[in-house]
């Protein structure tokens, strides 16, 4: 089992793909410490389990949730728009995996764009779309999501659904197999565009007006543009989250 302590600001949610957090509604800072697992994806690579900083503020429009950082600079009733930098880690690090060794190093990603959300009876519908602006794949991504927030006293359970359209440039970065990373094993693979679907599950529980617990289970289906990938040994991955806050 691989366990590493990673630090970045604001937090990298391991599968991070641009999927919320638990969202910090309440102004002020909202801080601690979680414990993120996931299953990878890639050839003779271990279940990752990291130690990961937890970090949520919202003063007046802009927010921090997560691996989210953001300014909401336009509303009219329930439908709001945001501009919004996020972190994408994705890929694998060739020292975790004998297999892929030889592989090069994929960089996290920051991702630039705009975030567009409305709330209605039924829930909260969102889309975003940006794109790499720090070089890494120099593509862009559309993600389209659904939830539905359930209150209970200090409990919230927040259901999801959502569809993330990767363009090639993304799945090249971090499935793709290039002419010199080819062998026998590995031939050379460029992958495709395509549309990835997820379910998921948030949860926040309030056990005092300073201190709460934090959780998350995502389940996410992949295209055949990474399935296919020889690099890749599974068309799907499952991510959870356990951590504790304590709020300013």
């Amino acid at each position: 089992m691989d366990i590493r302590t990673v630090y970045f600001l604001p937090l990298i949610f391991l599968l991070a793909l641009s999927k919320p957090a638990i969202s910090s509604e309440s102004p002020g800072l909202r801080i601690g410490v979680g414990v993120a697992a996931g299953h990878d994806v890639f050839v003779d690579t271990d279940r990752r389990v990291d130690v990961v900083p937890l970090v949520f503020y919202r003063q007046g429009n802009f927010y921090i949730d997560g691996s989210r950082a953001g300014y909401e600079f336009y509303q009219t009733g329930a439908f709001k728009v945001a501009v919004q930098l996020q972190v994408r880690r994705e890929g694998f690090d060739p020292d975790d995996s004998e297999a892929l060794k030889d592989f090069e190093d994929h960089d996290s990603a920051l991702e630039a764009g705009f975030l567009f959300s409305y709330d209605w009876f039924l829930g909260q519908t969102s889309f975003f779309g940006g794109f790499d602006v720090s070089s890494a794949y120099d593509g862009d991504v559309m993600r389209l999501q659904h939830a539905y927030p359930i209150h209970y006293d200090d409990f919230v359970l927040v259901p999801y659904v959502a569809a993330t359209r990767r363009d090639r440039e993304l799945n090249v970065y971090y499935y793709g197999v290039k002419p010199e990373e080819a062998t026998a094993r590995f031939p050379q693979f460029n992958s495709d565009d395509d549309t990835s679907y997820e379910l998921g599950v948030n949860i926040d529980y309030r056990l005092s007006q300073r201190w709460g617990v934090i959780g998350s289970l995502a389940y996410e289906q992949f295209h055949n543009s990474i399935a296919d990938s020889p690099i890749v040994e599974d068309d799907s991955s499952f991510k959870s989250l356990i951590g504790v806050t304590y709020q300013f």
